[in-house]
Order: C-alpha cells, then sequence, then structure tokens
C-alpha cells in the first residue's frame, strides 16, 4: 500500500522503483555484514610472550628489516607477495639471560578483519605456541582456543603447514583457521631469516 502510493505521487514506474529499492538494499546489506568490528581483546602483548615461554624473566625488542632477498624467500615460501618489509621481534630470555626463542606478533586478514596473534618459535626454529591477542570478527573465535593452537606446537618449515593436510580447520571457522596457519608459517620464515641475519 505505502509503496503503490509512494509510486503513484512519484511518477516512478513499478520497474523503476523495484530497481530503485534493490539499489538502496544493495547499499545496505554490505555495510550490515561489514560492520564495525566485534573487537576481543584476550592477551595483551607481555601476556601473550609469557603464555608461550613461561620460563621468561626479560624480553628484548628489535626492528627487523627485510631485505629483498628476504622478501623473495618469504614470497616463495607463501607464494604471495610480502608487502610489509618491516616486523618486531621479540626476544625473551630467562633468568640466565639466555635466549629462549623468538616471537612475532601479526595481524593478518580474516574475512573481514585482521586477527592480531603471536607466534612464538624456539631455538630450534620449531614453534613453541601460537597465542590469539585479538580478534574481530563476529564468528570463528574458536581458533583461539588450545584445541586448534596445540596443532602448531613444534611444526617448523619443514612441515607443509597447510589446512586439511596436517591442520585441522574449525568447522564454522574455515577462513580464520586458514589464515592462523598462513601466518604461523610466514613467522616460522621471519624468525628463519632474522636468526640468519644475526648470525
Amino acid at each position: 500500500m505505502c509503496a503503490s502510493l509512494f509510486i503513484k505521487g512519484s511518477g516512478m514506474s513499478f520497474y523503476a522503483f523495484l530497481g530503485w529499492l534493490l539499489f538502496c538494499i544493495a547499499l545496505v546489506v554490505p555495510s550490515a555484514v561489514t560492520a564495525s568490528p566485534i573487537e576481543q581483546v584476550y592477551l595483551s602483548e607481555a601476556q601473550a610472550v609469557k603464555s608461550i615461554f613461561p620460563d621468561m624473566v626479560s624480553v628484548e625488542t628489535r626492528s627487523f628489516d627485510l631485505s629483498a632477498s628476504d622478501r623473495d624467500f618469504l614470497s616463495q615460501l607463501l607464494n604471495t607477495p610480502i608487502r610489509q618489509t618491516q616486523y618486531a621481534i621479540l626476544i625473551p630470555k630467562d633468568k640466565q639471560s639466555r635466549i629462549l626463542g623468538h616471537a612475532v606478533v601479526l595481524n593478518e586478514l580474516g574475512k573481514f578483519y585482521p586477527i592480531t596473534f603471536m607466534v612464538g618459535v624456539g631455538v630450534d626454529e620449531k614453534v613453541m605456541g601460537t597465542a590469539v591477542m585479538v580478534y574481530r570478527e563476529k564468528i570463528g573465535a574458536e581458533v583461539r582456543k588450545k584445541r586448534f593452537l596445540n596443532q602448531f606446537r613444534q611444526k617448523s618449515l619443514k612441515n607443509p603447514l597447510k589446512p586439511d593436510l596436517d591442520v585441522d580447520c574449525i568447522s564454522g571457522a574455515t577462513v580464520s583457521s586458514w589464515t592462523v596457519t598462513f601466518g604461523v608459517k610466514k613467522a616460522l620464515g621471519i624468525v628463519h631469516r632474522f636468526v640468519m641475519a644475526s648470525e
């Protein structure tokens, strides 16, 4: 009734009105789907690195600028171009000031928004642990659970690190599962190049 009155009052044909209505819906629906993220903060950086390296008593942070060869290495490893050229490497140490490993904080795109997580790598260049720090999607936060993240422990660049091959994705959080898996492999590659550059 309201639509017919609007059409008569505006002199618009039914099909023109229908086209206008669908255009308005097309504008509204995507903005509703990708509305402001629901930012769920689970861990601070200090909490995350301590959860991965419980024997840590101090941490040093170093800036790592990727060289052209570093970017080429990561691009081939991940099969995608690497645009970020600088990363902060956290170096946790025990009470004897011995290096326990290295950690990298990544912001990798999920379905709509970035997932912030830390990957800790031991001195043997194997994953010590992974911790989701901030999650922004409406669904899929199960990727922060230990039953998913524990799959990465002790994995290295010698492992495929591919969903459905050596990593089980979470039903209903497939994209987020892929994102974290990609990030773990990326962190291993970054740490490997950082260690090489430091020797």
